[in-house]
């Protein structure tokens, strides 16, 4: 390896001197210390607090608050003489943990703790966040009757505790992450949580007491406690007429539950009153319960879907849109994977009813109906009401569905329908009615099992597994292929005289039942003797 000559490291030596300086002038290289605490959060540096409020001896009220502003002491004030804050439309109050309180005195307030000033222009959102209402008042926020569309009202992180109702606005309601308990005077209790004529909406919000009025609802991951509103007026939700663009209504993974008291009547009775009025709107609810209502969990003249959600202790669902004329193009109603405990489910046309469980509770279905996959069992013990297990319009499909355990019939269906591979297990009868009622003409029946109540729990009457009351033309006959029938507490059959079919087998009481080698045309009918 050839040697650098010296004139050549002379160069390099005097090079790197010259560069020293240029280095340092970049600064250390070594790290920076750690940045001191600003004792604000990242919210407070983003966004300026605006003026802070702090109750003086001077101070009167209401204090008025435009803009942002955040509270810096306790507010008290007397309910009776007014409301502590007049908030701005389009202003946003940080109570910054503190607390809106009204003094003690004598009578009830008329008066909301914060009242809203709208101007109906610009529909500016306000925004009331992070602190407790509490006291006499008669709302925790309320507008004035407001003239034309106003912006959204917003409630995040409060507590709230007051002797009337919630939030009273024009314009759309948004509850996030709240905890609500309203009516604490009972001359107030009748007062709403929400009343808005456009949205109201909640979002992991606790609620005790109130209800809401509003054009349709969103209410998610919440839960609603009806303990202690017996006797108020509606429903927990109730929304008006929808215009065809408003977004239907939806309850998503929310509890909304009263509770079952005893009135001495031997009659159950419960806390909440009937669930959800949805009026001509539609509603979604999955993934919910409704518990201990008295009347109807859901109701409404618009579509209603529902999905994996319990219904339990309630007077069960009505959703009839087609009696409505005024709602156009609504999707079908949709029960899926349902849990109905009590009650009754009344449901329109087209209806989609599938994967779900109906005990001591019946469904009723109107035409062009599906029910496929369920389970019905209507039958209570020591009620005097008899029930339909199963009724379906014209045009209805019923398949793979397991109905026992009913006073009256089990399946009741109108004309031009299909009864496939359902089972009809345990049917008591009552009134001497029929395991299978074919209300019309030209009806399917192949591939079920028929079985009465066994010997040792004979019914209050002899009763046909199937009966049918149609015409008897000709064109009506019967098509009933590949069924099997056993334990009949009477006749097999009730059909019309011209109305025969004679597919039949019948098995002696001891016989083995063979398979059914050709289901197409042979039914068996298995004899079992007189009790």
């Amino acid at each position: 390896m050839k040697t650098p000559s010296l004139p050549l490291l002379a160069a390099l030596v005097l090079t790197t001197v010259g560069a020293a300086p240029n280095l340092s002038a970049h600064g250390t290289l070594l790290p920076r210390p750690f940045v001191a605490p600003t004792g604000r959060s990242l919210e407070q540096i983003a966004r300026p607090r605006g003026q802070p409020i702090t109750q003086t001896a001077q101070t009167t009220f209401p204090i008025q608050v435009i803009g942002r502003a955040y509270l810096a002491s306790n507010i008290r004030a007397y309910a009776t003489e007014g409301p502590a804050i007049l908030l701005y439309e389009g202003a946003e109050l940080d109570l910054n943990g503190f607390a809106i309180l009204s003094e003690e005195s004598d009578g009830g307030s008329a008066h909301p703790a914060i009242a809203i000033l709208t101007f109906s222009s610009g529909k500016p959102r306000t925004v009331v966040r992070n602190g407790f209402i509490g006291g006499i008042w008669r709302y925790a926020a309320r507008e004035p009757e407001a003239v034309g569309e106003v912006g959204e009202l917003v409630f995040q992180d409060m507590l709230v505790r007051v002797a009337g109702g919630g939030v009273r606005h024009g314009g759309p309601i948004r509850l996030i992450d709240c905890q609500m308990k309203l009516g604490l005077d009972p001359d107030l209790a009748s007062l709403p949580l929400a009343h808005s004529s456009r949205e109201v909406r909640l979002e992991r919000t606790q609620v005790k007491g109130g209800h809401i009025l509003a054009a349709n609802a969103v209410i998610l991951d919440s839960v609603i406690d009806g303990t202690g509103l017996a006797g108020s007026p509606g429903s927990f939700l109730r929304t008006g007429e929808q215009a065809d663009h408003t977004p239907a209504s939806r309850i998503e993974r929310t509890t909304i539950s009263g509770q079952q008291i005893d009135d001495g009547s031997g009659i159950p009775q419960y806390t909440l009153m009937p669930g959800v009025h949805e009026g001509a709107g539609s509603i979604l609810v999955t993934d919910s319960t409704f518990a201990y209502i008295n009347g109807k969990a859901i109701r409404t003249t618009g579509g209603l879907e529902v999905v994996r959600t319990t219904i339990h202790q309630t007077g069960g669902l009505e959703a009839l849109h087609f009696t409505s004329p005024t709602v156009r193009d609504m999707r079908r109603n949709r029960l899926d994977t349902v849990v109905v405990r009590g009650g009754s489910v009344v449901l329109g046309k087209a209806s989609d009813v599938r994967g779900s469980s109906f005990a001591g509770a019946s469904l009723k279905v109107g035409d062009d109906a599906l029910v496929e996959h369920n389970l019905i069992a209507p039958y209570v013990p020591n009620t005097p009401v008899s029930e339909i297990a199963l009724e379906m319009g014209d045009h209805g499909r019923a398949r793979h569905n397991h109905i026992i355990d009913a006073d009256a019939e089990g399946l009741r269906i109108g004309a031009r329908g299909l009864v496939e591979q359902n089972s009809f297990g345990a049917l008591r009868g009552f009134n001497q009615r029929a395991a299978l009622y074919l209300a019309g003409p030209d009806t399917v029946v192949r591939d079920n099992f028929f079985t009465g109540a066994p010997a040792t729990s004979p019914p209050s009457g002899a009763f046909p597994l199937l009966k049918a009351v149609y015409g008897r033309d000709e064109a009506e006959r019967l098509r009933f292929t590949g069924n099997l029938m056993a334990n009949a507490q009477g006749d097999f059959f009730e059909l019309p005289a011209e109305n025969v079919f004679g597919n039949y087998r019948l098995i002696p009481h001891g016989a083995e039942v063979p398979p059914l080698h050709d289901p197409a045309t042979t039914n068996l009918i298995y004899v079992h003797p007189t009790p």
